[in-house]
């Protein structure tokens, strides 16, 4: 068997991860084949951001987490597309203004280059936010973003195996702290 959650289309067919059965170290050792497989094809690891010539509105405000820093402001944007992301496995362009922030109507959710940002946004706060609950968002954002690899540019790539470097010392870090 192999690790079935970073498999197709996961943009047009998400994962839904309920009823997931419990499968202990062998989960665990599906799925560090299954990422260490994706990163075999990937390039050198950047942190490098994106130059974003037209960032939509999820974008931008990804964009101003990642230069935020742990500002309150940076946090509560950071928590708002991570709740979308967590519960429809999409990020989409733009989001209303007035609760319940739904997408805007004509708002697309197919730019990786959002998925990207809020998985290093997760990968940047990791340190400061001692939370299971954002390394869980950033290992489905991977399952996806492993899933679509083969649609990224060489740069996104590039952004993909530095994530993935990390998501991995992340899994390490939590092993260790529950005693794996």
């Amino acid at each position: 068997m192999s690790y079935e959650y970073a498999e197709g289309d996961l943009l047009t067919t998400p994962n839904t991860y309920q009823f997931s059965r419990y499968e202990g170290e062998l989960f665990l050792t599906r799925w560090a084949d299954s990422r260490s497989r994706v990163r075999s094809r990937l390039p050198v690891p950047s942190a490098a951001l994106p130059i974003v010539v037209e960032a939509d509105q999820t974008q931008t405000a990804l964009l101003g987490v990642l230069s935020g820093g742990e500002s309150p402001l940076s946090i509560v944007t950071l928590e708002f597309y991570l709740k979308k992301f967590e519960v429809s496995k999409r990020l989409y362009s733009a989001y209303a203004d007035t609760q319940p922030r739904r997408p805007l109507a004509g708002a697309t959710y197919e730019n990786l280059e959002s998925y990207l940002l809020l998985a290093l946004a997760l990968v940047n706060v990791k340190e400061h936010v001692n939370s299971v609950r954002y390394l869980n968002g950033l290992l489905k954002l991977c399952d996806t973003l492993c899933a679509m690899h083969a649609r990224l540019t060489v740069s996104q790539r590039a952004m993909l195996a530095y994530i993935l470097q990390e998501e991995a010392a992340l899994v390490a870090f939590w092993q260790v702290k529950a005693g794996l």
